[in-house]
Formats: structure tokens, C-alpha cells, sequence
């Protein structure tokens, strides 16, 4: 089935018009349809590929996680590069996931580095 549907009609003055309807066009998860997700736990892998990922693995088991161009990365409360992130950091990530599957990469929009005292 096409996603634009064509319609003709007559107008009152005679004249065949035709309207194009859309159909079916799925429009991008809504916030609703994810999960807000907040982990802490060890960083195991950093993959240096475009968008970055990290491994992760917490206490109640291993995550995936995605940064973009707007996760927020900070250390002491101060912001750091993405760079700084290294395997075997302890880190606090705030983010979401689609919520019809718990195995999807977290979407992280906030990671803090735990920072020994």
C-alpha cells in the first residue's frame, strides 16, 4: 500500500481535483514510548566510534550505552570531554531506552564520573 493515497473529486464548478491524503507514516518513538533509566556502575569498554558507546556494568548486570552530541559529561560537578571517560571508571548515568525492550542501547543524556575523595 502506497503512504499517499490519491482522491479525486469534482468540484461545484466541474473541475476534477485531486488531493493527496498520507497514509501511515510513522512518525519517531515519542518520549512517552521510553523508559527513563538510571544506572551507576563500571565502565568496561570505552568504543571511540561515531556516536561513542560504553560498556557498562552495574550490580544488577551489563548495559550499553550511546552518547550523542548532547549527553552531558561531568566530573566534581564541572564538565569534561568525552574523552576523559577511560575503562574502570565508576560513573552515574542518567538516559532512556525504548520501553518494549530492557537489551536496547541506553540513551544516555547525563553522565557523571565518580571521583575518589
Amino acid at each position: 500500500m502506497s503512504l499517499i493515497t490519491a482522491v479525486r473529486y469534482l468540484s461545484p464548478f466541474g473541475l476534477l481535483l485531486v488531493a493527496l491524503v498520507g497514509r501511515g507514516v510513522a512518525a519517531p518513538p515519542a518520549e512517552k514510548d521510553k523508559d527513563r533509566v538510571t544506572i551507576e556502575g563500571k565502565i568496561t569498554e570505552v568504543m571511540e566510534i561515531y556516536p561513542p558507546r560504553l560498556n557498562v556494568e552495574t550490580k544488577d548486570g551489563r548495559y550499553k550505552v550511546q552518547l550523542s552530541e548532547e549527553t552531558k559529561v561531568t566530573a566534581n560537578g564541572k564538565p569534561v570531554d568525552f574523552g576523559k571517560l577511560r575503562p574502570n571508571q565508576m560513573i552515574h548515568i542518567k538516559g532512556t531506552r525504548p520501553a518494549d525492550s530492557k537489551d536496547a542501547l541506553l540513551s544516555a543524556s547525563e553522565i557523571e564520573i565518580k571521583v575518589d575523595s
